[in-house]
């Protein structure tokens, strides 16, 4: 697999970039506009306002909050180890390689 990392990294690239030009090309965003009549929010307003959100949520948006916490923590483990292996079989553990 070592030998055409060079064309498996563009080809991902390539996919990367394809999918967000779609995205681009799809998405339509319509900018956020205030009223002018409505009161002044107090500067904790943003927070309180999604601790009311998450307060009456499904389980199920716990259960995947839960999910994607792990998702990264075994990611996070498998870069260490992962590039502690390259290093130790690609570069011999050769740090000046």
């Amino acid at each position: 697999p070592v030998e055409h990392m060079l064309e498996l990294m563009v080809g991902i690239c390539l996919l990367n970039t394809l999918c967000i030009a779609i995205q681009f090309a799809v998405a339509r965003e319509k900018p956020l506009e205030r009223d002018a009549d409505a009161p002044r929010e107090s500067v904790c307003a943003p927070v309180v306002n999604v601790v009311k959100a998450v307060r009456g949520s499904p389980r199920l948006l716990y259960h995947l909050a839960a999910v994607q916490c792990f998702v990264w923590i075994g990611n996070t483990a498998w870069n260490i180890y992962g590039g502690q292996w390259f290093t130790a079989s690609v570069f011999q553990g050769d740090q000046n390689a």
